[in-house]
């Protein structure tokens, strides 16, 4: 999904994947955080286990939903905050 977002041309297409990936995406684990602290799954003081080997989905997803992700992420892309969207021209971005 990452490589398919990045080589992207239309902004319209951008701008539809922008939602549904991270603005998406970053609600979907704010949900998740509420709802583990809600149940009590969740013990901040707590050490976690030394680890040996693979670690199992459990210990891969678990630490993702410890924190949550800021809310106030941008609307828009950043090629439309830059006004950039046009896939005939290369933008340089300087100082």
């Amino acid at each position: 999904m990452a490589l398919t977002y990045l080589t992207m041309t239309d902004p319209r297409l951008i701008l539809l994947a922008h939602k549904s990936f991270i603005v998406g995406g970053y609600a979907a684990q704010r949900l998740g955080y509420q709802a583990i602290n809600k149940l009590g799954l969740v013990n901040h003081q707590k050490r976690p286990k030394a680890t040996g080997g693979a670690p199992n989905i459990k210990a891969q997803i678990f630490p993702l939903l410890t924190r949550p992700l800021p809310d106030h992420i941008h609307a828009t892309t950043t090629r439309a905050a830059l006004n950039i969207e046009n896939p005939e021209t290369i933008p340089i971005i300087r100082d």
